[in-house]
């Protein structure tokens, strides 16, 4: 006599993970970097220059999503839209970042430094202890890398070698949340994870 135990598996379903366009990432992350809790469309199309009509969407899909609530002050003519981020952004929009790196390219270290920031394992090294690596690791948009691309001769190359910089081409522009040369914290640590 054979006895066989028989049960079918199923995955569980994970609900499906709702996906943030970058200007909503860099709306959120401007916010979390410069505490600028309370927006209007009008003010954020000019800080983080996007459209209005992607700032208007980015908010209301950020409202769908509870990560900010939706407001009327009233003007002198009109009722202005305001849009006020909660304090707990970063633990709510967590599970919504992803990371802003595209793609990774290496090149010689020719690279016009106005629009590139330190980024990677070289950001880190800057922020923390670790050691440094042997080359450097360097962030752009994705839009200045196309002008850098058609402008100027780069070199790409296969792998890293000597005087060579690991580029990160990013979705968003890294020189929106920083101050200085090295990417933001926030950043840096949604493209490591």
């Amino acid at each position: 006599f054979l006895a066989m135990h028989l049960q079918e598996h199923f995955a569980i379903a994970q609900p499906a993970q709702e996906k943030i366009t970058p200007s909503m990432q860099v709306l959120i992350l401007y916010t979390l970097v410069h505490k600028h809790n309370e927006w209007t469309i009008r003010e954020a199309t000019i800080v983080l220059k996007y459209s209005f009509a992607s700032m208007n969407r980015a908010f209301e899909h950020l409202t769908r999503l509870n990560l900010c609530k939706k407001d009327y002050r009233s003007a002198q003519t009109r009722n202005i839209k305001t849009f006020t981020f909660f304090e707990n952004l970063w633990e709510l929009a967590l599970p919504y970042l992803t990371s802003p790196i595209e793609n990774t390219v290496f090149i010689r270290n020719n690279i016009s430094m106005n629009q590139t920031f330190y980024a990677g394992l070289t950001a880190l090294a800057h922020y923390s202890m670790l050691a440094e690596e042997a080359f450097s690791t360097m962030a752009i948009s994705s839009l200045d890398w196309q002008k850098q691309k058609d402008s100027s001769k780069l070199e790409l190359l296969p792998f890293s070698d000597q005087d060579t910089v690991k580029l990160e081409i990013w979705s968003y522009a890294p020189g929106l949340l920083t101050q200085s040369t090295y990417v933001d914290t926030r950043s840096l640590f949604l493209s490591l994870r």
